[in-house]
Order: structure tokens, then C-alpha cells, then sequence
């Protein structure tokens, strides 16, 4: 969820003016262009929450979204386009999640420990096993909770904690780096960044 408080800002080749925008699920990285002026502030929820916050899982944008709860929603950002400080935005948002967003908003448990193994797992199957389901169970419900297999999650959070430790351990070597990630070399490692968060290991050092 991302509120545009300022000037237009571009995701890909679409422009968002002022106003709610809603990021469906992804699997591959998209380009931000801001100008200098740009303001934005927003929430991220954890994986499956926003189907029950929403109500189904948001394949498009606001335009996706049940009426009454975009109302609410426009409502909120016209609250913090008129509140002044980070602080200040932070604590509204806050609030307002603590109105709207309730226990019942949370996936179940057993997704919970679906998703937890599965970005460890060496074997998706064995994950299948561990919580006695079947694998086509498994995948249904990673789909219907994230728009996404479970393969395609754990790549997809191998390149995210990949990025994540080139940024806390820039002097580490790559082909190292891979095999902590759990890719089977350097070059698998470089094709995933690349496929995935569009940008190589090497390319994305030189931008730290």
C-alpha cells in the first residue's frame, strides 16, 4: 500500500498521480522513478494478510478494491497529505491499521509454517510432507494467499536475502555469498538476481 502525497511518480511506463496506490503481487522487480519533491509514505503487509484485509488478493491496483474500503482508504491519505512530519504519518497509519486491521485479517497457521519452510527448504516436497498435505494442496494454498507457487516464493526471497546480505557484507565473495544462499553457484546466483530483481550481484555492489 503506498499513499502519493506529492507530484506523480512512475512504476514501470504508468504514472500514479496523488492518491492510493495499491501494488499487486510481483514476481520481478519494477523500476520507481520520484522527482525530487516526491513524498510517499505506506505499509507493507506480511505475506497473505492483504487477501483477508481486501478480501481477495489484488491482482491489479485501487481500482481492484471493494468501494467501501477504498473510500476509507482515500480518506486516510487525505489525513496524511494535511499531517505534517514522519513521525506524525507514522503514528496515523498506525491507528488507522489498528481500527481496520484485525486478527481475523491473518492467515492461518499452517500457512505461516508453509512459508517459514519453504524459503529454507531444499526440497519443496519435503515441506509437503512436513505439514501433511499434498503437494497440489500446498501449491493451492500459495497461490490463493500469494498469487505465487511455492517455488516461485523461495526464488523469490533467495534474491531478496541475497541483496540483503550484499548490503550488510559488501567485501564478501559472491561465489561464497551463493552457496550461503542456497544457489548452487555463483553463475545460478547471477542468472536468479537477474531474472528476478533485475539487476546483478555485481551490478547492485557498485550502486552501494
Amino acid at each position: 500500500m503506498l499513499f502519493n502525497l506529492g507530484p506523480p511518480i512512475r512504476l514501470e511506463d504508468k504514472s500514479y498521480p496523488s492518491g492510493v496506490i495499491v501494488l499487486p503481487v510481483n514476481t520481478t522487480a519494477r523500476s520507481i522513478t520520484l522527482s525530487a519533491d516526491t513524498q510517499l509514505a505506506g505499509f507493507r503487509f506480511n505475506p497473505g494478510v492483504s487477501v483477508g484485509f481486501f478480501g481477495k488478493l489484488v491482482r491489479r491496483d485501487a481500482e481492484d478494491i471493494e468501494a467501501s474500503l477504498l473510500k476509507k482508504l482515500q480518506l486516510l491519505h487525505q489525513s496524511l497529505v494535511t499531517t505534517s512530519g514522519h513521525n506524525a504519518r507514522i503514528v496515523l497509519m498506525y491507528k488507522w491499521l489498528q481500527q481496520h486491521l484485525g486478527i481475523h485479517n491473518c492467515p492461518p497457521q499452517l500457512f505461516k509454517d508453509a512459508i517459514e519452510l519453504v524459503e529454507h527448504a531444499q526440497e519443496i516436497g519435503l515441506v509437503s510432507d512436513e505439514l501433511a498435505l499434498s503437494q497440489r494442496q500446498l501449491e493451492r494454498q500459495f497461490k490463493a494467499l500469494t498469487g505465487m507457487t511455492p517455488k516461485q516464493w523461495q526464488r523469490t526471497m533467495r534474491v531478496k536475502n541475497t541483496f540483503m546480505a550484499l548490503k550488510t557484507q559488501p567485501d564478501i565473495e559472491l561465489a561464497a555469498l551463493a552457496v550461503n544462499q542456497g544457489f548452487s553457484d555463483q553463475a545460478h546466483m547471477t542468472r536468479e538476481c537477474k531474472t528476478i530483481g533485475k539487476i546483478t550481484p555485481k551490478q547492485y555492489l557498485k550502486l552501494l
